[in-house]
């Protein structure tokens, strides 16, 4: 069985940006579990456990949902109130594009029978997790510092999710343009 998701990924300025991002809140912090630089991606919807043969349905879906290519805008800085320390991320500002591309991902799952997780779907890029911050960390001082970053969505990507020697990989197993002239037959 596979682990899979699929999520836009990031261009490497944007990586770059969010990974700068992370390593601030590290600085403010006093431990957490913070995403690593090729992790960060904005998850679409998550699979879970897919046995291999069903690969090639979803690939389908994905390319069936697929729509024009769009821009998001990730700004300020939220959190998850947990018991174990915070989950910071970034909010996703509201767009139609990427509401109708969820909508129509998890309709077309639904229609070929491929189990999905059906959570609300929040946007959001998650920098860290089991967060503790320092007793002077100011989280609107830190998301009004947090300029505003601009995520061109060109693609969507189905990934898997392992973990290797104690870390967590998230691998790119496909990847699937929105423009459908430019897809590959």
């Amino acid at each position: 069985m596979l682990r899979l998701f699929i999520a836009v990924e990031f261009c490497e300025s944007v990586k770059q940006e969010l990974s700068a991002l992370g390593s601030r809140l590290k600085a403010l912090s006093c431990g957490g579990n913070f995403t690593a630089r090729d992790n960060l991606h904005l998850t679409l919807v998550f699979l879970g456990e897919v046995a291999p043969a069903r690969v090639p349905a979803v690939l389908e879906v994905m390319g069936d949902a697929a729509g024009e290519p769009f821009s998001l805008s990730l700004s300020g800085l939220d959190k998850f109130c947990r018991r174990d320390g915070d989950l910071y991320f970034l909010p996703v500002t509201p767009h139609a594009a990427l509401t109708q591309l969820h909508g129509t991902l998890t309709a077309k799952l639904t229609e070929a029978q491929i189990p999905y997780d059906t959570k609300a779907f929040f946007p959001h890029i998650t920098l860290a997790r089991r967060c503790k911050m320092a007793s002077h960390f100011s989280q609107s001082d830190f998301a009004a510092f947090a300029k505003p970053v601009t995520v061109s969505v060109n693609h969507i990507t189905l990934m898997e999710s392992q973990r290797k020697n104690g870390k967590l990989l998230y691998k790119p197993l496909a990847k699937m343009p929105l423009l459908k002239e430019n897809r590959m037959e």
